[in-house]
């Protein structure tokens, strides 16, 4: 099975520092061969043409030279990927035998009873369905990590997304039955709002227009940590950065959204600094459960 499993085939793939790495430790190229032989061997008769795996490996490879990177590459999980993503028979069929905890994992609490096939359904069709001229989505595994834990942060996306589009619809429906107030902060009208109910509609109206002033990335970011409640491991993994990175960059965007509140609160209720001091300090520690309902409601 592995006669055209060759060293060039994984060198003429790889990304330019990579295939120098293998170039200049025939040990480290033979090493990386052996593992491919290995899973291809695993993979039903047929299922996967050694030449071609040997290519889809080799474009996965880091684009450093980094040996440790190189050798811990997952190229058993790349084997079923490389699979689906060409259409090898039955390779579907053990994506979703093997990895249906995985998918489950991912949806977690967020799809209940009533959505939780459904959305299952839904990760299939984009792990393993072409959207027009993109290929499968499974297609950006690059073996960095195991091919579960990389479909659980997809799974878990996909019901972000769609649990979003829910709470959106409902926003609509609730915006239509609310009082005159309501209506008049969510379609455009924030001072009336804040006139008729004082500091504390004050604080919410402002905290809206803030989210909302966010731009979309930002706002998501958000809408994870305090809607539904992800660790920074999790927003990294969505956002395919470090976990420092991604720790960073939401600090960032909960002070902006802070200095903003603060701006839009003295403009309405027309506050010098003490006395915004004076108001915020007890409306501050409930900006996590007002923030989280804003952003459930997709406003």
């Amino acid at each position: 099975m592995d006669a055209t499993l060759r060293a060039e085939l994984l060198v003429e793939a790889a990304p330019p520092a990579a295939a120098a790495a293998l170039r200049d430790d025939p040990a480290l190229c033979e090493q990386l061969l052996a593992r491919c032989r290995e899973a291809l061997a695993m993979m039903p008769p047929a299922g996967l043409d050694p030449a071609r795996f040997a290519s889809y490996v080799g474009r996965r490879l880091p684009t450093d030279a980094e040996r440790a990177l190189i050798e811990r590459i997952a190229v058993d999980d790349l084997a079923l990927a490389c699979a689906c993503v060409h259409g090898a028979p039955h390779a579907p069929a053990r994506l979703r035998e093997r990895h249906r905890g995985d998918i489950r994992r991912g949806l977690g609490r967020i799809a209940d009873a009533a959505t939780a096939d459904e959305l299952e359904q839904a990760v299939l069709r984009h792990l393993l369905v072409a959207q027009g001229d993109r290929p499968p989505r499974l297609a950006d595994y690059a073996g960095r990590g195991p091919l579960g834990r990389w479909i659980s942060v997809v799974a878990r996306r996909i019901a972000l997304d769609h649990h979003r589009h829910a709470d959106a619809d409902a926003a609509i429906g609730d915006a239509r039955e609310g009082d005159d107030a309501g209506i008049a902060a969510a379609y455009g009208d924030p001072e009336l709002a804040a006139l008729r109910q004082g500091p504390r509609d004050a604080f919410r109206t402002a905290l809206e227009a803030a989210a909302a002033a966010l731009r979309p990335r930002e706002r998501n970011m958000l809408r994870y940590a305090f809607v539904h409640q992800l660790g920074i491991d999790e927003i990294a993994g969505i956002y395919r950065v470090s976990s420092s990175t991604a720790r960073r960059q939401l600090a960032a965007v909960r002070a902006e959204l802070v200095t903003a509140v603060r701006t839009r609160m003295r403009e309405l209720l027309q506050l010098d600094a003490e006395g915004l001091e004076r108001e915020l300090a007890g409306l501050e520690s409930a900006m996590a459960i007002t923030l989280s309902r804003i952003l459930r409601a997709g406003r």
